[in-house]
């Protein structure tokens, strides 16, 4: 340090000096320089000290970018709990209407399926949500609703896509016998699909299955068969007299084979004949023969038609 001030020092006892052994007007002048060399060795000394009064009080406050961090993490720690707050009341709002569909579809678009503070919750709504769905899928088949059937289960396995209970359900939508793309043959006209026909309580199944009409007077039955290579266990469906048959006095009926082994009759439909529901065993069956027969063998018969909404092959 003294090092820096040795020049000016210098400087200073050789300006007082000369100053002691001038004239007036020239002692002035080394007066000044001398003051003014002074001052500078005071203020190189004093400066250091003022700096380290002036600097302690900060070194206990925090920087800017320390201050801003803490606020930054302070903030998004208040604006996580207020949003788990909001999300929590929106789900009880859900679940107070038994809403689980919905609640699902909230967690979803919030992305709060995979959030630990929800999981539980989310656990709780997939099972819910499934088991109605599987319930009214079951339904759906038993109403012979296909397209309705269709409709839920696409829907649910957007919302649910790896669910392995909604793909089951799925994969095991059943097929319609009539678009059967492995039909084999027929024996007449046997069936007409969305001809816009009403049974004989008024209401719409698009099947028409012909059992009395010209083309079975001399045999008194139509035929098809169906390539099923054992692959599905019952074949589902309801059966109806037709509004134009609906006063007949003849009846009809379909029988259903494996091959030449008769597996089941239907009941014999005729006036007054209301509608009925069956389920016929499929399981070991390779190839299906559908049989549609009538009582009448007159080529001047009163024509009988049966109706269906649905044949339907279960897996």
């Amino acid at each position: 340090m003294l090092e820096n001030v040795f020049l000016p020092l210098l400087v200073a006892v050789i300006s007082t000096f000369i100053a002691s052994h001038v004239g007036q007007s020239l002692r002035k002048l080394f007066i000044f320089i001398t003051v003014i060399v002074v001052l500078y060795i005071a203020y190189y000394f004093i400066s250091p000290i003022l700096s380290t009064t002036t600097d302690s009080p900060r070194s206990n406050v925090p920087s800017t970018e320390t201050n801003s961090a803490a606020t930054s993490t302070s903030s998004g720690s208040n604006n996580d709990s207020s949003s788990n707050e909001e999300y929590t009341k929106n789900l009880e709002r859900f679940e107070a209407m038994n809403d689980y569909k919905g609640a699902l579809q909230y967690m979803n678009s919030n992305n709060l399926s995979d959030e630990p503070l929800f999981t539980e919750k989310y656990n709780t709504y997939s099972q819910k949500y499934i088991a109605e769905v599987s319930q009214e899928a079951e339904h759906l088949l038993q109403a012979g609703n296909i397209t309705e059937r269709n409709v839920l289960l696409n829907e649910a396995l957007t919302i649910l896509p790896d669910n392995e209970t909604l793909l089951d359900l799925y994969e095991g939508q059943p097929d319609q016998l009539f678009h059967m793309q492995e039909f084999i043959g027929n024996i007449g006209e046997f069936v007409f699909y969305n001809d816009g026909t009403t049974d004989n309580t008024g209401a719409d199944r698009p099947y028409r299955i012909y059992c009395c009409n010209y083309n079975t007077h001399n045999t008194g039955y139509q035929e098809a068969t169906y390539k099923l290579n054992n692959q599905y266990s019952r074949l589902d469906f309801t059966l109806a007299l037709s509004s134009v048959s609906k006063d007949t006095t003849h009846s009809a009926w379909l029988e259903f084979r494996n091959g030449d082994t008769l597996i089941q009759s239907t009941d014999h439909f005729t006036a007054g004949s209301k509608p009925h529901s069956y389920s016929i065993p499929l399981t070991g069956v390779d190839e299906l023969v559908v049989t549609a027969r009538c009582d009448s063998s007159s080529y001047t018969i009163n024509f009988v038609d049966l109706l269906s909404s649905e044949f339907l092959l279960i897996k």
